[in-house]
């Protein structure tokens, strides 16, 4: 018997010290190739944005890029690459989490799915790319790992952890204004579907009174909201609506290639990865049914959390901005962005099938992380010499 336990507890400690190497060799490959793909990409006009404005939304990486700039300077051709590298910090603090989820939950299926979604972003062409980007999009990217285990954790007992949602919901402002919107989303459906009948009509019927106060004063509500948002931006807003358009039923289709195959890439480009994304796309299908097949009552937490919230983006949020305001884009949404690997990581667990599915997007994800690697970026060192311009974007 005690042998046993000896044994038992051995297994668990050699277990622990393979998730470890795992964990570390994911990084370090990570952080190689990232800062491979961030020497080849010229630094760009969004990134010249986060570096000269202080934002509310995403504040810790405004407050970690005036750190950077008391440390290190003006940014310039030299040390443009190390003001990058804070998205390996978040990298870091998302891969630290992963791992101790891995080996300090009592869940098993959150601890296995905590080590797939490591594998998953390590081999993400999206999830190096945005690590590269200086913008807040990789602490988004942290903030949706982080929510997405703790909503699959806690969301059976939503009512004993009600007062942590409602924190994490008011510290999502200061993470990205579409995270702020999902949470939203999700703790609204989850409240609605606890109440009966009666006080759900109530309910309902106040929110319908708020809307029909609320809509004819949108266009100025919008306005005041993203001028709070971004004060060094203070536009005056037309008062109409953006309204639909046909690229409102092709961004999901956008979205799930983006988050899949990276940026810079589009589908018709390379034939083996549209038959990757076609192949792939039917199977985020098949594993969402799966998912949910069982729960006829639609109540499973990736419908509150990821269908929901980008149902309410693509075709609520957006048609109801204003011109001039940004156009949604798949990095805004990047709260569904962990969800895709939660679907994946569902099929390799049900059948044969689901574990060739996953080797399909796996092979995509490589065969797309080869392609931006190879990619030429523009060289501003070989325009200055061709135009004669001493002073050239960094």
């Amino acid at each position: 018997m005690v042998g046993g336990i000896i044994k038992k507890y051995s297994d668990r400690i050699d277990n622990r010290k393979n998730i470890k190497l795992l964990f570390i060799t994911i990084f370090v490959l990570q952080a190689f190739f990232s800062i491979r793909y961030g020497l080849k990409v010229p630094w760009g006009g969004d990134e010249w944005f986060s570096y000269n404005n202080f934002f509310i939304m995403g504040l810790p990486f405004s407050i970690f890029t005036s750190l950077l700039k008391d440390y290190l300077g003006e940014v310039n051709t030299n040390n443009y690459i190390l003001f990058r590298q804070q998205g390996l910090l978040w990298s870091l603090i998302t891969y630290y989490f992963l791992y101790c989820v891995a080996i300090l939950s009592n869940d098993k299926k959150i601890s296995k799915f905590a080590i797939f979604l490591a594998i998953f972003l390590g081999l993400s062409p999206y999830f190096l790319q945005t690590s590269q980007f200086f913008r807040y999009y990789h602490l988004y990217i942290t903030s949706s790992v982080i929510s997405t285990i703790g909503i699959l954790k806690y969301d059976s007992v939503f009512n004993q952890k009600r007062k942590w949602f409602y924190i994490v919901l008011l510290s999502s402002l200061f993470i990205h204004l579409f995270f702020l919107i999902q949470l939203c989303v999700y703790i609204l459906f989850k409240e609605l579907s606890q109440l009966n009948r009666k006080n759900l009509i109530y309910i309902l019927s106040f929110l319908g009174i708020i809307t029909l106060i609320v809509v004819p004063n949108l266009p100025n509500i919008l306005a005041w909201s993203v001028n709070m948002l971004f004060p060094s931006l203070t536009l005056d807003y037309p008062s109409i609506f953006r309204g639909y358009s046909i690229s409102s039923l092709l961004k999901p289709f956008m979205i799930i290639f983006t988050f899949m195959f990276g940026r810079n890439l589009t589908p018709l480009s390379y034939l083996l990865l549209d038959i990757c994304y076609f192949i792939s796309g039917l199977s985020l299908i098949y594993g969402l049914y799966i998912l949910i097949k069982n729960r006829p009552d639609l109540r499973h937490p990736i419908i509150f959390s990821a269908i929901l919230p980008l149902i309410f983006s693509v075709f609520i949020i957006e048609p109801i901005s204003l011109p001039m305001m940004t156009q949604l884009a798949p990095h805004h949404v990047t709260f569904l962005f962990p969800w895709i690997a939660y679907i994946f990581y569902h099929l390799l667990t049900f059948s044969v099938m689901g574990r060739g599915l996953n080797l399909i997007l796996f092979c995509g994800l490589i065969y797309a992380s080869y392609l931006h690697q190879t990619i030429d970026y523009v060289d501003w060192n070989k325009i200055q010499k061709v135009v004669g311009e001493e002073e050239v974007p960094v």
